[in-house]
């Protein structure tokens, strides 16, 4: 990632999809998986390798040819930057829910579990337990105790996470045999981790992600656990491949999207969503969408797609922070500081916010709409100081 005081400058290293690319993208080996790259006002880079600043290249842990030996095995381990080879299976998938998700990251009762009527998330980290060669699926008994939470239609499982968490799923031992305990555990739909594709990293660490997250949605889906396809992406040719990955493999449902930190801004919310609609004209059959991110944006896509889940963790924070909702009669829901004493039990407050949310979601219309993007081009060196490289939000640590 980039250092913080390189952040103002990040939006220098987001593809913008002009037709020109970097100059040396012309003679690239991997010019057909990666597509090239076309950064913003005329970029002094040659290559995307130019991004690679390591002193000591063989102490990095990115998938860079200037460390060729680990290069090689990088590549390996994942057989190669193409997709095609993700082989084809007619998995039972079933339905997938729609609608408003309370997306929940840590404890909220620590007495009597909250009844929920449908279903509730859970980052993937927090569905599995142990260290090392001793990490297993935790058991329907631990998945309850360990959030306070009973959802009487079963659980989500997300693999959007920071980095820390979302990197530990593909060292797995038996991966096959997790997502398994998983689904026996009452999980009842999971979402492939979200392997981040890095803007200041050569594009061959993108390419690695991208195979990564195909890999892990075959295993999981393989294994029993219907899952949802991350299509994470850094440049419109990310977005084909992973179009013509879902049009070649019709036992793909349900993709899954993040706009919490990549795709969060607003010159960068339009074109993501613009992606995203083209890759659901182009594959010409129903799918799911499971997102993270604003409402506005998942009421803008239920237009595009047969059904979308938005996982929302505002009541989980809210009910942390002891606010309730404040009553209002169009829009997001608005909070306010509850009172009262801080230590009291939160279980209640919680169940509330979330039957809030899901109420609202479903009474909102699309009329909110994102503000009109603007120009890349004309934007000044001076960026806001909000511009990130983060490709995660911050989540709650799992392993001390």
């Amino acid at each position: 990632m980039l250092p913080q005081e390189a952040h103002s400058g990040v939006w220098l290293l987001k593809d913008i999809d002009s037709p020109t690319a970097l100059l040396g993208c012309g003679s690239c080996l991997d010019r057909q998986a990666c597509g090239g790259l076309h950064l913003p006002n005329g970029s002094a880079m040659l290559t995307c390798m130019d991004l690679c600043h390591c002193a000591d290249p063989s102490a990095c842990d990115m998938v860079c040819p200037k460390a060729p030996t680990r290069f090689a095995r990088r590549v390996h381990e994942v057989r190669g930057f193409q997709l095609d080879d993700i082989p084809r299976r007619n998995f039972n998938a079933r339905p997938a829910p729609a609608g408003c998700v309370t997306l929940i990251e840590g404890r909220v009762s620590r007495r009597r579990p909250i009844e929920l009527p449908d279903y509730a998330a859970i980052p993937l980290s927090r569905a599995i337990t142990g260290r090392g060669l001793q990490q297993r699926a935790k058991t329907r008994d631990e998945l309850v105790r360990d959030h306070g939470v009973l959802p009487r239609k079963g659980w989500i499982v997300t693999g959007i996470e920071d980095d820390r968490y979302v990197e530990r799923a593909w060292r797995l031992p038996k991966h096959r045999e997790v997502f398994k305990s998983l689904r026996e555990a009452g999980v009842v739909f999971a979402t492939s981790p979200n392997f981040s594709l890095y803007a200041d990293a050569p594009r061959h660490d993108n390419l690695h992600a991208m195979k990564r997250i195909a890999w892990m949605w075959y295993t999981m889906n393989e294994a029993g656990l219907p899952t949802a396809l991350h299509v994470n992406g850094r440049t419109s040719h990310d977005f084909d491949r992973w179009t013509q990955f879902i049009i070649d493999h019709p036992e793909v449902t349900s993709i899954a999207f993040e706009f919490l930190t990549g795709a969060k801004l607003v010159d960068d919310s339009e074109r993501y969503v613009d992606r995203l609609t083209t890759l659901a004209q182009l594959v010409e059959r129903p799918l799911t969408l499971v997102l993270r991110g604003s409402m506005q944006i998942a009421k803008r896509l239920e237009a595009v797609f047969d059904h979308v889940i938005w996982l929302d963790a505002t009541p989980y924070f809210r009910a942390m922070h002891r606010h309730v909702a404040v009553p209002n009669s169009a829009g997001p829901l608005r909070y306010a500081p509850r009172g009262g004493d801080a230590a009291a039990p939160i279980g209640g407050l919680f169940k509330s916010l979330a039957m809030a949310a899901q109420r609202r979601y479903h009474i909102c219309r699309s009329e909110i709409s994102i503000p009109a993007q603007r120009s890349l081009d004309l934007r000044p060196l001076g960026t806001p100081s909000d511009m990130s490289a983060d490709d995660e939000a911050a989540q709650l640590l799992l392993f001390p």
